[in-house]
């Protein structure tokens, strides 16, 4: 009888480690299918610009800080803008619940500071989303968009410090060392 208690025992911790070992396996597949889809959303965005002419030249015309979209061409930017934000906030969620890498995270704030540096025409676009979305003004990663406008319309340095501020926050609250 003694020895049936001691397979028993020594079946459960099996189990126990085998289970945990599965766990540790689905949390990775969701790891890279996070990396996966997050990259594959920011090139789908681009492959648009790559294989739209017209929607390129559009993209290139919002580098203008004096461009003021109207009609069609506006309700393409507000789309685009959406889109952006979205990955953005996608992002943003799946760092804070760690399903996206620190490099990973690193890229989508130099995609979103990029956005913002490189295309001053499409403030305006930006300003407006995130004014009708009040949803957007919760601490996430589109604070970090919020703060980058305050700070480009104010005239500090392009808004490099806010991207390495949110980094260094990022890391701090993990306990790493940005």
């Amino acid at each position: 009888m003694y020895y049936f208690e001691i397979i028993g025992i020594i079946s459960v911790v099996v189990s126990l480690l085998f289970v945990a070992y599965q766990i540790q396996q689905s949390n990775k597949i969701a790891k890279v299918t996070t990396e996966y889809e997050i990259r594959n959303n920011h090139s789908s965005s681009n492959e648009i610009a790559m294989s739209d002419q017209a929607f390129a030249n559009l993209l290139f015309k919002s580098t203008d800080p004096s461009y003021k979209p109207e009609g069609g061409e506006l309700a393409q930017l507000i789309a685009f803008t959406l889109r952006s934000v979205n990955f953005w906030a996608a992002a943003g969620t799946a760092y804070e619940n760690g399903l996206l890498t620190d490099d990973t995270y690193e890229f989508v704030l130099d995609d979103i500071r990029n956005f913002i540096n490189s295309m001053p025409g499409l403030h305006s676009v930006v300003n407006t989303i995130l004014a009708v979305y009040p949803s957007l003004k919760k601490p996430n990663i589109i604070g970090v968009v919020h703060n980058l406008m305050n700070e480009y319309k104010n005239g500090k340095s392009k808004a490099d410090s806010t991207i390495m501020n949110e980094y260094s926050n990022r890391k701090s609250k993990d306990g790493g060392t940005a």
